[in-house]
């Protein structure tokens, strides 16, 4: 046995006899530790996310750094197909918001597969249920 282990061992042998005289203890002790436990999980809880949203940065950046390398790499009769495929997909896109709503999908992931923001997305479709004549 580690002196450590024999540390904790040691300690682990007060508390229980600290228990043993003050039984209300074994109230706050487990109060105690159900806290030490909800706090352990929420840090855990948001490490994971941290971790996440740090992956999901790595890729967006790699994406990118791939987007301007290709870019680089584009002839005249390829950008001119992509920009009139712009047009087209910027023209269907009011439609295409509006039946994914029908379908009841959210506003943000709406806008995340479209690559727009979720505010405009809930603008648009806002200003399209008041009525009014959206906004580009």
């Amino acid at each position: 046995m580690t002196e450590r282990d024999g540390t904790a061992e040691q300690v682990r042998q007060e508390i229980e006899a600290d228990l043993r005289e003050v039984p209300e203890a074994t109230w706050l002790a487990r109060d105690i530790i159900a806290t030490i436990k909800r706090h352990k999980a929420a840090e855990d809880a948001r490490t994971a996310a941290v971790a996440g949203r740090l992956e999901r940065a790595r890729q967006v950046a790699g994406a990118e750094a791939a987007d301007a390398e290709a870019a680089e790499h584009l002839t005249l009769a390829e950008v001119a197909r992509i920009r009139a495929a712009y047009k087209v997909a910027e023209a269907a896109t009011p439609r295409v918001i509006l039946e994914e709503d029908a379908k009841g999908r959210p506003a943000n992931h709406i806008a995340a597969d479209l690559g727009l923001s979720a505010s405009y997305v809930s603008r648009f479709l806002r200003e399209h249920k008041a009525g009014k004549q959206p906004k580009k």
